[in-house]
């Protein structure tokens, strides 16, 4: 009995210093972040034609083809009624 009651401290110590650890490290970058803001590079995506261009993401028409396959299989709807936003940050 008294080893099962010192294995769950010690688990739950564990568990308890890794989530301290995890909010720790939040609070350190959500503070770089207010210090250090990233610059905006100008780039504003204008609509060409009626769909919004690719510009500066790195992700290629396959992977965008891709998505929106996987967006029609869980949704149910045609992939050409609908269109998807990539935002660059």
């Amino acid at each position: 009995m008294q080893t099962g009651f010192n294995l769950t401290i010690m688990g739950m110590g564990v568990v308890f210093l890794v989530l301290s650890a995890i909010w720790l490290s939040v609070v350190i970058l959500g503070y770089f972040e207010k210090k250090f803001p990233v610059s905006d590079t100008g780039n504003n995506n204008k609509l060409v034609g009626n769909r919004l261009p690719v510009i500066d993401t790195g992700i290629t028409e396959l992977e965008i083809a891709v998505i929106k396959a996987a967006i029609s299989q869980h949704t149910g709807k045609q992939p050409d009624s609908f269109d998807i936003k990539v935002k660059n940050k």
